[in-house]
């Protein structure tokens, strides 16, 4: 979902009112702007499910949901794994050099940037929507907006010349100013076919022969969230709601796909009770899903090194957030490989 950009200044808008009158529907905010849109939708903002797109969407678990085996879980040096920060770092170098990631940019770069406020235009219309467009951007990048798909609509600003002053014409450029807005229509690449988008994010398509996933279940059961395979619309892999303490994961993914966002959505649950900035947190967790999958014997490079690279906006920015960040997700992972390590010792000495 894109949050991001234009919005026209000066302009006062009474969103809530707006939706709930031309749309007929709710919405629940970014939880980053809740705080102006009153008691109420703080409230709904409280329970807001955070999308990792892959994502994932997460809130964390308090800390005193934590049970004993959780604490007990200490991470050492054999579980903080500190020489996977540096592949990692090196993973995401080498593919933000590569011809795939320019690829990714130029197609990235043909996309608006939608204001806040049309953000939650079209996440109250459709939101799985990931990358919107219109009818005719679709039809230059080579895709064509399937027949019978119902269109999102935003708001554009309705922009006019005005008139210039007699004898300035050849010095004084046309003014623009903005005079209301028009409801507009756009489409999601889900609503879309034609030719191939360049991925840099692979979902992973090993096995799970080791039943890491039914261990990490147990992981997260441990801090009081239950785990539910469900059915997503678009590309969502995960999602985790606080309010409610479920995490739920795709079940259509093949097994190695799952344990790595399972993964991703326990690290979001420690680490991110508040945040400031989205990007961060979305590159926190998958470090350390990244962490825990490669401490398992799965490698999820594929997925990882591109999902981290988009949220972090590059190869620099991502290599010194993942820098700033290393104590945090060493420690995060740290304690999720402890806490499979206790749990597979307590099963180990039932079964004895």
């Amino acid at each position: 979902m894109i949050f991001l950009d234009r919005q026209a200044r000066g302009v006062r808008v009474d969103w809530v009112g707006l939706l709930s009158l031309t749309m007929g529907v709710s919405f629940i905010p970014h939880p980053g702007k809740a705080a102006c849109l009153g008691h109420k939708t703080r409230k709904l903002a409280q329970n807001r499910v955070l999308r990792g797109r892959s994502p994932g969407r997460a809130l964390p678990a308090r800390a005193h949901q934590i049970n004993t085996t959780w604490r007990n879980s200490a991470v050492t040096a054999n579980n903080s794994h500190p020489e996977l920060i540096e592949k990692l770092a090196e993973g995401i170098a080498n593919l933000t050099t590569s011809e795939q990631w320019q690829r990714y940019l130029d197609f990235q770069s043909r996309f608006q940037r939608y204001s806040y406020n049309n953000a939650l235009l079209i996440a109250a219309q459709c939101r799985e929507a990931t990358q919107v467009a219109g009818f005719n951007a679709w039809r230059k990048m080579g895709r064509t907006v399937r027949k019978g798909e119902k269109a999102i609509w935003i708001l554009a600003p309705m922009v006019y010349k005005t008139a210039q002053a007699e004898g300035d014409q050849q010095t004084q450029p046309f003014e623009r100013i903005i005079r209301g807005f028009k409801f507009v229509p756009v489409f999601d690449v889900s609503q879309t076919e034609g030719e191939d988008l360049p991925i840099i994010c692979n979902r992973l398509d090993g096995d799970d022969p080791s039943g890491h996933y039914t261990k990490l279940v147990g992981v997260a059961r441990s801090i009081g969230f239950s785990v539910e395979n469900h059915t997503f619309d678009g590309s969502t892999n995960g999602d985790c709601t606080h309010s409610e303490h479920c995490i739920r994961v795709e079940a259509r993914n093949a097994p190695a796909q799952r344990v790595k966002t399972l993964a991703h959505e326990i690290a979001h649950a420690l680490l991110h009770e508040s945040f400031e900035s989205r990007a961060l947190a979305e590159l926190e967790a998958e470090s350390t899903a990244y962490i825990v999958c490669q401490a398992l014997g799965i490698d999820s490079s594929d997925y990882s090194f591109g999902y981290v690279a988009t949220w972090a906006g590059g190869s620099t920015n991502a290599i010194a957030s993942i820098k700033a960040c290393c104590e945090r997700i060493q420690r995060t992972s740290g304690c999720i490989l402890g806490a499979l390590e206790t749990l597979e010792a307590a099963g180990q000495e039932e079964a004895a």
